[in-house]
């Protein structure tokens, strides 16, 4: 098993990997963009692509496009909180780390669904440094990029862009590996919790 550790490699080493990371993430968000822009302004009877939960958001394009679904009930939780409602669909099923990472972050910078992007996309590129690591200890780096990129090009990829856990997940359980397979039991428990 191959390990990489920063004490072990130099800063331009480390570099060098954590650019090859970004460089992989950014083309990454940039085919999405790019197909969700096409798919939004080809699509014939566009008026299925507004959800109801993000009409009031008719001018911000962004949000339009990568807030459907249950983005609905992260948005309302971050905003209002959890609640429970006897009988009837409720908040409570969702975890609590994605809400309350968002509204910390809402709370610094004031748009709360800018903050749940910013939290997908921080988590996702952490989440691929964790893996890319991880992959380091076991295969070459080609093999390691090439996991990242598999990663990547498999459709449910496109949730760590949304207003969505998916990108906050990978990057908890991608660090609690990397920490377990390091033998960091603190840290790997810390990223399991």
């Amino acid at each position: 098993m191959q390990e990489i550790n920063p004490r072990n490699h130099g800063r331009r080493e480390l570099l060098r990997l954590a650019l090859t990371v970004l460089f992989i993430f950014a083309a990454w968000r940039g085919s999405m963009l790019l197909f969700d822009f096409a798919g939004t302004n080809l699509a014939f009877g566009k008026r299925f692509l507004v959800s109801s939960d993000v009409r009031e958001y008719p001018s911000k394009y962004f949000y339009r496009a990568w807030c459907q679904w249950d983005c609905a009930w992260y948005d309302r939780i971050v905003d209002h909180g959890y609640t429970l409602r006897e009988n009837k669909m409720s908040s409570v099923a969702f975890f609590p780390l994605y809400p309350l990472v968002t509204r910390a972050i809402t709370d610094v910078i004031g748009d709360r669904r800018f903050a749940g992007f910013l939290v997908a996309h921080a988590g996702t590129l952490l989440g691929l440094w964790f893996v890319f690591l991880t992959a380091l200890m076991f295969v070459s780096e080609e093999k390691a990029r090439r996991a990242l990129i598999l990663l990547l090009l498999f459709p449910g990829s496109l949730f760590y862009s949304a207003f969505y856990t998916e990108g906050l997940f990978l990057c908890v359980t991608a660090g609690s590996a990397y920490y377990f397979f390091r033998r960091r039991w603190l840290l790997c428990g810390l990223f399991g919790m």
